[in-house]
Order: structure tokens, then C-alpha cells, then sequence
């Protein structure tokens, strides 16, 4: 069976600090929508050449039409995005 997964790799701010990674499993829905509109100066032509901050995340359990899901909401300035999935895994 096909499992829809989304992971967001994120490092702390300094030299030698490892790279984490957060893991959305079975996820019924990711939406991302980075503020180009918003953006000065040297504008990125990739989503990974932007160095994200994570001001806020929620996480909150939902049901739709009888299915338990976590839905986890996120500000990242330059970029906001909500996923909705089965499981979250912290590695």
C-alpha cells in the first residue's frame, strides 16, 4: 500500500548542529504557499533557497467524516502551510 508522506528537514541556527527532519504520515492533504508576493531583494527560484524559521505550529486533532487526523498548522515566515495526516514523527 502506498503511504502519501511529507517530511520538513529543519537545522538549528549554528555550525555543528545536526539536521532534524519531522515526518507527516498517511496525509490526506499538504498545503504550502510561500509568500513570493512578499519577497526583496534576491528572489529564490527554489523553495530551497530560503532559510526558514518556524514561529508557529499547532497541532490539533480532527476528525472528517470519521477520521481521526491530526492537523498540524504552520507559520514559517516566508511561508505558511497545513497538513493533514494520520501520524507525526519527530527523527
Amino acid at each position: 500500500m502506498k503511504q502519501q508522506l511529507v517530511t520538513i528537514k529543519y537545522q538549528a541556527n549554528g555550525q555543528n548542529e545536526k539536521e532534524h527532519a519531522i515526518e507527516f504520515k498517511a496525509c490526506f492533504s499538504a498545503n504550502f504557499n510561500i509568500w513570493l508576493e512578499d519577497m526583496k531583494g534576491s528572489i529564490p527560484q527554489s523553495p530551497d533557497e530560503l532559510a526558514y524559521f518556524f514561529h508557529n505550529i499547532t497541532i490539533e486533532d480532527i476528525e472528517i467524516n470519521g477520521v481521526l487526523l491530526y492537523q498540524c498548522k504552520m507559520i514559517i515566515p516566508m511561508m505558511d502551510c497545513q497538513i493533514k495526516c494520520k501520524s507525526i514523527q519527530i527523527l
